[in-house]
């Protein structure tokens, strides 16, 4: 598990302090202790305190899934008895391998950045971009994304859907560039805030934009707009 990235870390700062937290992975596990969930037949005495119990453990997992973790639940006898023991490990350690982290392609092209996404183990469930040849391609190399050929700026919330851990955006970098030396502004320039318009919707975990050094100098008055968005 080591291999494919997995790493215990203290659970102290996460609400309900998990068992195990893989901060990489962004999975957490939580072993439920059976007296107080219930999972043998309960005396009447402890029913509201399990129920109780039930509801905080629904919330926690609810907060965790709201902030993109992927949340295990194990009962206590699954790891106490030695008979379930290796199947339970079992289970887990494929539940473990199934989870990606999963990212949103902005501005997509032909799929170059997805190819760096999937390499860095990120499951890439939705893309846009605009033009026809550049979106034809992306789609002949990654079929099983979900693509939108739209304008960014025609793109809501509900559009991208589920939530994310990244969002990567690559807004067009002609109007930045030293290579292009016609003065005045590109219409173009204003793609860069699209980013921070769709992640104020899905509220991902990171963000990353990639551009030219130009955007710093050329586009320096959009550039400064950006850094207080």
């Amino acid at each position: 598990m080591t291999y494919e990235g997995y790493k215990s870390i203290s659970s102290k700062q996460l609400v309900g302090k998990p068992y195990l937290v893989f901060s990489r992975k962004k999975v957490v596990i939580f072993v439920d202790g059976c007296f107080w969930h219930g999972c043998e037949a309960p005396a009447a005495s402890r029913l509201n305190k399990i129920a109780g119990n039930r509801k905080r453990d629904r919330q926690v997992t609810t907060t965790l899934e709201n902030e993109v973790w992927t949340v295990l639940r194990i009962p206590e006898h699954d790891v106490r008895k030695k008979a379930l023991l290796k199947r339970t490990a079992d289970r887990l350690a494929r539940q473990l391998l199934a989870v990606k982290l999963t990212a949103i392609d902005l501005f997509a092209g032909g799929g170059g950045l997805t190819v760096g996404l999937k390499q860095a183990g990120f499951r890439v469930v939705f893309t846009v971009e605009r033009e026809e040849h550049a979106a034809a391609t992306y789609k002949v190399n990654y079929p099983d994304v979900c693509l939108l050929r739209r304008d960014a700026a025609e793109v809501s919330g509900a559009d991208l859907g589920e939530r994310i851990n990244l969002l990567v955006d690559c807004p067009p970098c002609q109007g930045f560039t030293k290579l292009n030396r016609r003065l005045g502004d590109d219409p173009r320039n204003e793609l860069i805030f699209q980013m921070f318009r769709m992640a104020k919707k899905v509220r991902p975990k990171a963000i990353m934009m990639e551009n030219v050094p130009g955007l710093t100098t050329k586009g320096k008055a959009g550039y400064e707009r950006l850094k207080k968005c």
